[in-house]
């Protein structure tokens, strides 16, 4: 199945293998983002939510790191974890948290997409360490 083909990160598998194997797109997609929100919540120790988590706790200023920040390069990859997250939460979460499935389909081909996208944000935030500065 094409779920299992690609290898995403145990969370997209724990929370939405079944939603897709059901061809339940839309809510595939809608459960990945709510998780990985609420994961960098924890992570981060923060109550804040979507797009305004993400530009806080991303930052190279911010709470999570993935790089030591040192470098323009270390400094580009963590503004781009934080671009990244927070556009998962602008293009994915809010319209799937605001949007009546049946308005705003996801195809198999973008849902899968979006699942490996979520899948590689999980990843980082794995490996992100909490900095309180």
């Amino acid at each position: 199945q094409d779920f299992f083909v690609r290898i995403f990160h145990e969370e997209i598998h724990k929370h939405c293998s079944k939603l897709y194997s059901e061809g339940n797109y839309f809510h595939a997609v809608f459960e990945a983002a709510k998780v990985y929100n609420k994961k960098v919540q924890e992570k981060a120790q923060s109550k804040k939510d979507g797009q305004a988590l993400m530009m806080e706790a991303w930052t190279s200023t911010g709470v999570l790191k993935v790089t030591s920040c040192q470098t323009e390069t270390d400094k580009n990859i963590q503004e781009g974890i934080k671009f990244l997250s927070a556009g998962l939460m602008q293009a994915m979460r809010n319209p799937t948290a605001h949007e009546p499935a049946l308005d705003w389909p996801i195809s198999k081909e973008d849902c899968l997409d979006m699942l490996s996208f979520i899948s590689y944000l999980f990843r980082q935030l794995d490996k992100a360490i909490y900095n309180k500065g």
